[in-house]
C-alpha cells in the first residue's frame, strides 16, 4: 500500500514539476520534501535519484515516477 502511494505522490510531484515548477526557489523545495516523502515510503535508496529534478531544466522528465515505478517493480524484494 505505501509503494501505491509512493506512485501516486510521484505523479503529483512531476505534474507539479512539468506545470509549474520552472519557479526556482519554491520547485526546488518540492522537489526536496517529495524526495524526503517517497524516501520515507519506500525506504528505497532509489528515491535519492530524484535529485536530479534539482538541475536546471531537468524537470520535464518524469524522475519521481520512474524511480517509484523501478522502486516496485524493477527490484527483487
Amino acid at each position: 500500500m505505501r509503494k501505491l502511494l509512493a506512485i501516486f505522490l510521484s505523479l503529483i510531484l512531476d505534474a507539479i514539476d512539468f506545470i509549474g515548477g520552472f519557479i526556482p526557489i519554491a520547485g526546488d523545495f518540492i522537489d526536496l520534501i517529495g524526495i524526503g516523502l517517497l524516501y520515507y515510503l519506500t525506504e528505497d535508496l532509489v528515491m535519492l535519484s530524484g535529485l536530479i529534478e534539482l538541475v536546471p531544466f531537468a524537470d520535464f522528465i518524469p524522475t519521481f515516477t520512474i524511480a517509484s515505478i523501478y522502486s516496485m517493480y524493477g527490484r527483487d524484494d
